[in-house]
């Protein structure tokens, strides 16, 4: 929403229903490193926009699994993976 796109929007561009696409945006929603690649493939933002939107708005658990998230996928994008 931040980027002005509709969840219809990038439930189309994802090739997903709008249920599932409202599902993925949660906060806590468990997605694999492919979807979070997709998402930011549609929205066209850095990956990590997309797992921390605050340092100060996570817990300590949340806030070092997105940054070991955010680690692997920098690793994988080194890589070409």
């Amino acid at each position: 929403r931040q980027q002005g796109v509709t969840l219809r929007n990038v439930a189309r561009r994802l090739r997903m229903s709008l249920p599932l696409v409202r599902r993925q945006e949660q906060a806590d929603s468990d997605l694999r490193i492919s979807d979070l690649l997709r998402w930011q493939e549609v929205l066209e933002v850095p990956v990590a926009e997309l797992l921390v939107e605050g340092e100060d708005a996570l817990s300590g658990p949340v806030l070092e699994r997105a940054r070991m998230v955010k680690q692997s996928i920098e690793i994988c994008e080194k890589k070409g993976v």
